[in-house]
């Protein structure tokens, strides 16, 4: 019985824990209902937009892969997600390194690119601060 009573109490806490962020250090401010996206686009040496047959985005600072799947309804065919408002938690305030690998489909020469973008806990969106928008094979 007593057994059966921790295990409920630990999993209650573990349950109640989940997904809350210790805002108590953050300053107060006032967000939008907005979800930003950081998005990446890619052309062809004559310009014209280029299909991948591979993308990744690896957090530098973590080795996270924050690449989020590409919903091809939502994008071109040549942009691809980079980062968004759920990878707060996955970036720092002060902005870290996002590595971006891409492989062209028809030539198959590879593309390497960095973005700094920052989030963090008390952020209520991320930001790019430097990077490319549009990435040009040769």
């Amino acid at each position: 019985m007593l057994k059966r009573t921790f295990l409920f109490i630990a999993a209650a806490l573990v349950i109640t824990s989940c997904g809350k962020k210790d805002i108590s250090t953050c300053p107060d401010k006032v967000c939008t209902e907005e979800f930003a996206t950081i998005t990446v686009s890619f052309i062809d040496k004559d310009g014209k937009p280029a299909t991948l047959s591979s993308f990744s985005a690896v957090n530098k600072r973590t080795g996270d892969t924050l690449g989020h799947q590409k919903q091809y309804d939502l994008y071109p065919e040549n942009v691809y997600p980079v980062a968004d408002d759920g990878d707060l938690d996955k970036l720092s305030s002060e902005g870290d390194i996002i590595n971006i690998k891409a492989v062209d489909s028809v030539t198959k020469k590879v593309k390497n690119a960095s973005l700094v973008i920052s989030g963090g806990a008390c952020a209520c969106h991320i930001k790019k601060l430097s990077g490319p928008d549009t990435i040009q094979f040769d």
